[in-house]
């Protein structure tokens, strides 16, 4: 459930932040009214939520929890694979340039 919350306040942060993108291009750059330049962030970001809100929708009923978390969080570690085991293994955080 965390990681659907994660994804909700991704989203709303996204919104914002193409809100105030809209506000200060349209009023600093394009030297607009700051009423039309409000009016202009408020469609964007009533816009962009509803589309990454549709995203999202999708997005849940596509995975279930267990596939968020390993969206979000990633593999598990096994200790002690073959892999680990094998010449060839290099982890992933290695100094190759050495």
């Amino acid at each position: 459930m965390a990681t659907k919350v994660q994804l909700t306040a991704f989203v709303r942060a996204m919104s914002i932040v193409m809100f105030f993108i809209t506000f200060f291009t349209t009023y600093i750059f394009f030297g607009a009214d700051l009423v039309d330049a409000l009016l202009r962030g408020i469609i964007t970001l009533v816009t962009s939520t509803f589309v990454l809100n549709l995203i999202v929708i999708v997005w849940k009923f596509a995975y279930t929890e267990t596939e968020w978390k390993l969206i979000v969080d990633g593999m598990p570690k096994f200790e002690n694979s073959e892999e680990e085991k094998s010449e060839k293994f290099v982890p992933k955080n290695a100094d190759l340039g050495a």
